[in-house]
């Protein structure tokens, strides 16, 4: 018997406003881009190349995803420079019975992105990374716009599966 691992991902987007009710909540599927496929490639062969996906990033890039990007097209940072760009993530693992499913998970607050009196940004894309500036893109997605405002939170919670799908044998 033949196993197929398709690794797939999904983002289920949450808006929510300062009293923890939620405005917005969707689910979109994701694209692991090929610098992401060069880093499961790393990880399983234990090169020093194979760092950790720990960070997750937001923007307001509209560009459809393409297997050779290698960042966000519009890539958002916190407000104070102290703060890193991105987000350090939660991640948990699950096993059912066939595969593994991480889920990644991350909240960006309005108050960290926005100022006083600049309105709202209209958030479009997220992606997971390596490091908390620069480092390896795993995967991209893109949404219809998202408002962020002060006294807003918008939180993402990736499931990326590791499925073992059996294939007919020839």
């Amino acid at each position: 018997m033949r196993e197929s691992n398709y690794m797939t991902g999904k983002v289920r987007i949450l808006l929510t406003d300062g009293m923890g009710t939620v405005l917005q909540e969707r689910q979109v599927r994701n694209m692991i881009v090929n610098s992401g496929r060069k880093l499961m490639a790393d990880l399983f062969a234990g090169t020093s190349a194979g760092d950790p996906v720990r960070y997750m990033g937001i923007g307001t890039g509209d560009a459809a995803t393409t297997a050779g990007m290698t960042g966000l097209a519009s890539e958002i940072s916190h407000l104070t420079p102290d703060q890193s760009p991105r987000t350090l993530v939660d991640a948990q693992i699950t096993e059912p019975a066939e595969g593994a499913i991480i889920t990644v998970t991350a909240a960006f607050n309005g108050e960290d992105f926005i100022a006083d009196d600049a309105g709202e940004l209209s958030l479009q894309e997220a992606g997971l990374f390596t490091e908390d500036a620069e480092g390896t893109m795993y995967n991209r997605v893109t949404f219809d716009p998202i408002p962020l405002r002060r006294g807003y939170e918008i939180t993402l919670i990736w499931d990326v599966t590791f499925p073992a799908v059996p294939l007919a044998t020839d």
